[in-house]
């Protein structure tokens, strides 16, 4: 397993995310928007605002001494993601249980918009 820090790294290698806060129990992240990331609409597309969420609310999790990974996840997309330059999540824990965790994300655009609301459910698999 590579370390926290290290993990962090290739996620924005790998998605282009970047992490701004990351605190017990919370994270703050932002996508910068490319083509890629569009749908035939020009509208950022739902799959992105989910992926972007998940990873944003898995950091928040795995940020403490428990770790795990996304039993379920629901996202409810409230406006058209568009003609923004980026979008910011902000994920915080609510609940927190030996076994399971409970968070939720927020997605705004670049000029503060609410466009997604998320519930996430994380597994912990570390063995006592």
């Amino acid at each position: 397993m590579i370390n926290f820090t290290e993990a962090l790294k290739v996620i924005e290698e790998n998605s282009g995310i970047h992490f701004l806060k990351v605190e017990e129990m919370y994270a703050e992240s932002e996508l910068y928007i490319k083509p890629e990331h569009l749908n035939m609409f020009q509208i950022v597309g739902g799959g992105c605002l989910y992926n972007l969420a998940d990873i944003t609310a898995g950091v928040a999790y795995n940020s403490q001494k428990e770790k795990g990974v996304t039993a379920t996840g629901t996202m409810d997309f409230l406006r058209a993601a568009k003609d923004t330059e980026k979008i910011i999540c902000k994920a915080t824990l609510v609940k927190k249980g030996s076994k399971l965790c409970f968070a939720t994300t927020e997605v705004e655009d670049d000029k503060g918009r609410l466009v997604a609301r998320g519930s996430f459910v994380f597994c912990n698999v570390e063995q006592k």
